[in-house]
């Protein structure tokens, strides 16, 4: 940020947590949330300028042809602030992510007043190693109305098509007058392949996963092998 960067953090992860992150690392500009569905102008007083969400109709039926179609899978509904979970999806997520307690049946939150949903989450015993079938499985019974992605946690989720990473960058962007071949971006998962794809250079971590290597451009250390500091040391130091 010294060196006059625009520094984005984007992720998967919903705001409450990317904002903890965020400060953790020493702060970022803009922020991309919930794979694109949320972007924020981060300052004194943060400014939303995106803000996506399912539409009411669709939460409740795809819930309803997935159970018929996977016995065992369970759900969870991100909201714009928070999400609720039917049993077992705290145990998928980082430690110390609040959730509160678990409903027995999902679609009972849709008659409440939390407000629209954003992704609906989907979590299934047999399928905790093997994610990009679940995934596969949730595209097949979604419908084509949906996206379909995984974030590299054990749940896969399904989303507005169109909604990704690379999306909210490109929006800003155009706000920033800033051309993509000047965006450098880090990714390691699926949900990084768009983003990968779309920057002028696209930097894919030593541990990511075969879509996100196929994306890219070039290839750096690892996140255990502090793989994004060794790359911008060299650049900054170029």
């Amino acid at each position: 940020r010294e060196a006059g960067a625009e520094v984005v953090v984007a992720t998967g992860r919903p705001w409450r947590i990317a904002e903890r992150t965020i400060g953790e690392i020493g702060g970022a500009g803009w922020a991309v949330c919930s794979n694109g569905s949320m972007a924020l102008r981060l300052g004194d007083e943060h400014e939303v300028i995106r803000n996506i969400f399912l539409p009411d109709e669709m939460p409740g039926p795809v819930v309803a042809r997935l159970r018929e179609a996977l016995p065992g899978i369970r759900f969870a509904f991100e909201f714009e602030f928070g999400a609720k979970s039917e049993p077992g999806w705290q145990e998928r997520l980082p430690p110390g992510v609040p959730i509160g307690r678990y409903v027995d049946d999902i679609l009972t939150l849709l008659d409440g007043d939390r407000g629209p949903v954003r992704k609906v989450i989907a979590f299934h015993d047999d399928y905790d190693h093997r994610i990009a079938e679940l995934a596969a499985l949730l595209a097949e019974h979604a419908g084509e109305r949906y996206h379909v992605g995984a974030s590299g946690l054990p749940f896969a989720e399904v989303g507005m098509p169109g909604i990704n990473k690379a999306v909210a960058l490109a929006d800003i962007c155009d706000r920033l007058a800033i051309d993509r071949a000047d965006v450098l971006a880090f990714g390691d998962e699926m949900n990084d392949t768009e983003m990968l794809t779309w920057a002028g250079t696209g930097v894919a971590m030593g541990n990511a996963t075969e879509p996100a290597l196929a994306a890219a451009d070039l290839v750096a250390r690892s996140n255990a092998d502090d793989g994004v500091a060794h790359h911008l040391e060299r650049l900054l130091a170029g």
